[in-house]
């Protein structure tokens, strides 16, 4: 009996490998439908008890795929020609909108021509151009200056820093 388990236990682990034949099965159900099993094994019984009956039964209704049928919704819809073209033409357009989009991308990221402006010399002698850049640095030199009058108060605030740090507590 112990090697009958033994062997029993090997065709389990074959069975749930999906490595058994059917002679095997046959073999495991037969062994599960007796009456003494061995308690470590009884988990399976209800198992192979009801692969061995399931075996058995027989369709006895000629008409299981007509009611089969019958269950199935009555109504099928299948989609329109015009469904199908307006499919494919929304296809076909956002196939273009992409090809047109990259080629947008491509042609303004690889630019090479010339801008369209071009630098002009606004002034055509070179003493007269020297002598407005002065006369600009100038005036902006004088704003700078304007603006720099209230810091000297700073510059007094500074004094007196350095006059309390240096003097000894």
């Amino acid at each position: 009996m112990a090697a009958n388990i033994k062997y029993i236990e090997q065709l389990l682990d074959k069975y749930w490998e999906g490595e058994t034949s059917l002679t095997e099965e046959q073999q495991l159900k037969t062994f599960f439908s007796q009456a003494n099993i061995p308690e470590h094994l009884q988990a399976y019984q209800a198992l192979f008890q009801y692969l061995k009956h399931s075996q058995q039964q027989q369709l006895t209704d000629t008409d299981f795929e007509a009611d089969l049928l019958k269950q199935q919704p009555a109504k099928i819809r299948y989609l329109s020609s015009t469904t199908h073209i307006l499919r494919a033409l929304t296809s076909v357009a956002a196939c273009l909108l992409v090809v047109f989009g990259l080629y947008y991308y491509q042609s303004t990221l690889f630019n090479t021509t010339q801008p369209t402006t071009s630098m002009v010399d606004t002034y055509q002698n070179p003493d007269e151009a020297y002598a407005k850049t002065q006369q600009v640095l100038l005036l902006m030199s004088q704003k700078l200056n304007k603006g720099k009058q209230p810091l000297q108060h700073l510059e007094k605030f500074n004094e007196v820093k350095k006059v309390l740090n240096s003097s000894p507590n």
